[in-house]
């Protein structure tokens, strides 16, 4: 992974513990920040490897489960379509990461369609709940909550 590269983050279950409830949703979005890896310790046995990430803060919570025959890693696998996550990382194609970002987040402002990629180091302070403001070279964007999505998951 480079700088500039995204990530969408898929949570099986609310928690890491293997009894909680299962969410099997994409959990977070966010664009690595820098070139540098480092460590970080959790615990005394445990120290990963991390990468600086700026995550998308106003992102949907988004089920998998209606995008299970749109997604090209998945349409095909039926009931087996979890195993591509267990081996952790994977790189997926342009059309499937555009499926995904549109149902975490939406475009406030109608004149532009398509968000081909947020720069969110030029996210603006003066955000309310619904809507953040992103500067593009021409123009600035409001990015909002998909809030029918958030409530098709309650």
């Amino acid at each position: 992974m480079k700088k500039g590269d995204w990530l969408i983050y898929y949570s099986p279950r609310e928690t890491m513990e293997t009894k909680s409830k299962a969410l099997k949703s994409f959990t977070a979005i966010g664009e690595v920040a820098d070139d540098e890896v480092y460590q970080f310790k959790m615990t005394d046995t445990f120290i990963p490897f991390r990468r600086r990430v700026n995550y998308i803060k106003q992102a949907i919570t988004t089920s998998i489960i209606p995008l299970l025959p749109l997604l090209s890693f998945t349409k095909d696998r039926q009931s087996s379509w979890g195993v591509m996550f267990r081996n952790g990382l994977f790189e997926i194609n342009e059309q499937d990461f555009k499926l995904i970002r549109d149902r975490m987040i939406v475009v406030c402002d109608k004149e532009e369609e398509e968000i081909t990629s947020l720069d969110v180091s030029n996210v603006l302070t003066e955000s309310d709940e619904q809507c953040i403001t992103v500067e593009r070279p021409t123009k600035r964007l409001r990015v909002k909550v998909n809030k029918e999505e958030k409530d098709k998951q309650q």
